[in-house]
């Protein structure tokens, strides 16, 4: 027996003097060792396989919510802040979310309320600029033209002058209505306006520009701010047909549509190209204060009176065609009840 192949192990045995030999064949102690290691390594392997999968389970759970949080607060930017993050099955994320979201409501209620601040100074810039004209206008005393008008007339009578006399009537009847402490009147009163401003003109022109007007819907009991009207049909007269020496025509037409009152001025005059009726709707309903030397001024202020009074759905609208004429409508709101 070779005892290079073996390991021997020599124990004492107490009490005695004997002693215990033992033989170990070196072949058993590497198969052992190699057991020891295959089982060391796939312990290793187990515990890497499963620090993988706790890994993936953390990715998916945390890492991968994480990041479509992170994609959803991106889309914010592109979406602007209607645009609401969305639920995740993470608690932890959802509470996040909710956050954000509730952060992106009060931004858009601060930003609603920053708008309606705007909106309001804006109106507020635009009643002190009419505040201002109305208190130059106040400075002069109503009674004073009013008498001085009459005694104008009353001379012209007594020299036969009756084109004068003719022309102060229906200017004394307007500025009468126009100075009136009571902002608001009815369609029926505007047209009433209208005509006498109608003798002012035919006067004025020699019956070359007639204005004709068509009251069939019976909206006459309709509100509208006073003044309204006038200077829309004074516009198609120094607008409408420049440049020309031809009758006239300017066609006043009441009407109903939707449930409100329509008020249409028509001239068959120079009209408007489309450009020149967009620019023209531009001005009239744009935020920005206009120029004071701009020549349809007369017709923004006409538009905001009304939308001021109203609402935003009512107002004037503006269709024409270049060298067929223009059409001018007010819209009010109108109820058969107020009607007597």
């Amino acid at each position: 027996m070779s005892y290079r192949n073996y390991r021997i192990l020599v124990n004492p045995i107490k009490g005695t003097e004997l002693f215990l030999i033992v033989f170990i064949p070196v072949s058993s102690l590497y198969s052992l060792a190699w057991s020891l290691i295959l089982f060391g390594m796939g312990a290793l392997l187990i515990i890497l396989l499963v620090v993988i999968g706790g890994i993936k389970f953390i990715n998916k759970r945390i890492r991968h919510p994480i990041n479509s949080l992170i994609g959803d607060v991106h889309s914010i930017q592109s979406h602007g802040n209607g645009y609401r993050l969305k639920k995740s099955r993470s608690f932890e994320i959802t509470e996040i979310s909710d956050s954000i979201n509730q952060l992106l409501d009060e931004l858009e209620r601060r930003n609603d309320l920053i708008l309606r601040t705007r909106e309001n100074l804006r109106e507020l810039r635009l009643l002190h600029r009419e505040s201002q004209l109305l208190a130059l206008q106040a400075q002069i005393n109503p009674h004073f033209l009013y008498n001085t008008l009459e005694c104008i007339r009353s001379i012209a009578q007594g020299y036969n002058a009756d084109e004068i006399s003719d022309i102060l009537d229906p200017m004394i009847s307007i500025y009468r209505y126009s100075a009136s402490s009571n902002h608001m009147g009815t369609i029926e009163s505007e047209i009433a306006c209208v005509k006498n401003y109608a003798r002012i003109i035919g006067i004025r022109f020699d019956s070359r520009i007639r204005i004709e007007i068509v009251d069939e819907a019976s909206v006459g009991d309709a509100a509208i701010p006073r003044m309204v009207l006038q200077p829309i049909v004074e516009n198609a007269v120094n607008h409408g047909y420049e440049n020309t020496l031809d009758d006239v025509v300017i066609r006043v037409q009441t009407g109903i549509e939707a449930g409100d009152a329509m008020v249409s001025v028509s001239d068959w005059g120079v009209g408007m190209t489309e450009t020149e009726h967009s620019a023209l709707m531009e001005r009239i309903t744009a935020d920005k204060l206009p120029d004071d030397n701009d020549k349809h001024i007369g017709l923004r202020n006409v538009h905001q009176r009304i939308r001021r009074e109203f609402g935003k759905r009512y107002g004037v609208s503006i269709s024409s065609t270049a060298g067929k004429g223009t059409v001018v409508t007010i819209r009010v709101p109108f109820s058969r009840e107020n009607q007597t």
